[in-house]
């Protein structure tokens, strides 16, 4: 019986690190045609913005080139979800540590939130004991971690809710909490939320959409930071998520620095694409 239950644990190892590499597979492959969709788009609104198109016709063209690209960076953000938990699934995902000002890092975030969070009548503040705190981190993860974390408060929030961020620099660790007002999550699902392909919201009809992966990839880098993420939420009193990072330096500036595709800006729009 021991071994025929080993020999099953096996198979579903390998059938696990199979489903894995065939959505790595595809997604690369889908990179491509993405890409060309991107390209088009830009193109479009540029011959867009320079012959005189009327007035009443270009709205609708905009409206529906809005709808196009809307769609194309939940594409982007799928396929550079599975694409990163491929790899951090393998243990190949490393952070490129520099020593920079964590704090301007987020302030800069929350900032650049905050026209969209406003559209969707609700508020962003920041917080800081602290103006200046340099240690290391991999900027880009950092973003990554903030943005995914402000991205799930907006769809969790209602209108008139409000979302705080929060920064508080300790002696050997700092602490990111991202708080909001809403609806708050239940304690059965507090539980699993880390996990892959679990929702705060698992309803027959959701009205917010996602992969499942965000806050599994968040957890993850925050881990591989060397650092823990935890999460307070009570219904109706809304949630809190508190990110625990320890303050070290970078000896030196890593070679293999993540060269940025995409600004702070766009990195924002893809990761709110699927909020409505």
């Amino acid at each position: 019986m021991g071994k025929r239950d080993f020999s099953d644990f096996n198979e579903e190892l390998r059938y696990d690190k199979d489903k894995l590499d065939t959505f790595s597979t595809l997604s690369h492959e889908i990179k491509t045609p993405i890409n060309l969709i991107n390209a088009s788009l830009q193109l479009l609104q540029l011959k867009m913005d320079k012959h005189n198109i009327n007035p009443v016709l270009g709205s609708e063209l905009n409206k529906h080139l809005d709808i196009i690209n809307k769609n194309n960076l939940r594409l982007q953000k799928l396929v550079h979800n599975i694409l990163d938990m491929n790899e951090i699934d393998k243990g190949n995902y490393k952070p490129a540590l520099q020593n920079v000002n964590i704090v301007e890092i987020i302030k800069n975030i929350v900032e650049q939130s905050t026209p969209f969070i406003r559209n969707h009548n609700k508020t962003i503040e920041f917080i800081t004991n602290i103006e200046e705190k340099i240690m290391a981190v991999d900027v880009f993860d950092l973003e990554r971690i903030i943005i995914n974390l402000i991205s799930n408060a907006i769809k969790f929030t209602r209108p008139g809710d409000k979302i705080a961020v929060k920064f508080t620099a300790e002696e050997d660790k700092v602490l990111i909490s991202i708080s909001d007002t809403g609806k708050g999550i239940p304690k059965y699902k507090q539980l699993s939320i880390f996990n892959k392909y679990k929702l705060g919201d698992e309803t027959t009809r959701r009205e917010r959409e996602g992969s499942g992966l965000g806050l599994f990839i968040v957890k993850s880098l925050v881990q591989i930071h060397g650092g823990k993420i935890s999460l307070n939420s009570e219904i109706d009193c809304g949630s809190e998520f508190i990110v625990e990072l320890p303050v070290t330096l970078a000896k030196e500036k890593c070679e293999n620095y993540k060269s940025n595709q995409y600004n702070l800006e766009n990195r924002i729009k893809m990761e709110f694409s699927d909020i409505y």
